[in-house]
């Protein structure tokens, strides 16, 4: 049962960090730079060319002792995510 957590965390965690990149990438780059803004099938996309590049968390699972370990990475990473989009959105009310 648990495994079946981790990959749905796993699946959500992914489909959330597209929708905050976008968000994130809209509200900064594009506004402050100029540059197009991005929709979620592209963030989504950038996400996964990034994640080519940089595999940290899956370091640190692989590090992991047990299933539960792995899930609390997991939750943890949804709850970071979800604060990073609310520090955005405080910086954004601001420019």
């Amino acid at each position: 049962m648990i495994e079946f957590l981790i990959w749905l965390f796993a699946v959500i965690n992914y489909f959330w960090q597209g929708f905050v990149f976008m968000k994130v990438w809209n509200w900064f780059p594009a506004e402050l730079l100029s540059v197009p803004t991005v929709g979620y099938a592209g963030a989504l996309g950038l996400l996964l060319v990034i994640s080519f590049f940089k595999n940290k968390n899956v370091k640190r699972q692989q590090d992991a002792k047990d299933n539960e370990e792995v899930l609390g990475l997991q939750v943890g990473l949804s709850v970071v995510t979800g604060i990073v989009l609310l520090v955005g959105f405080i910086i954004q009310a601001f420019i």
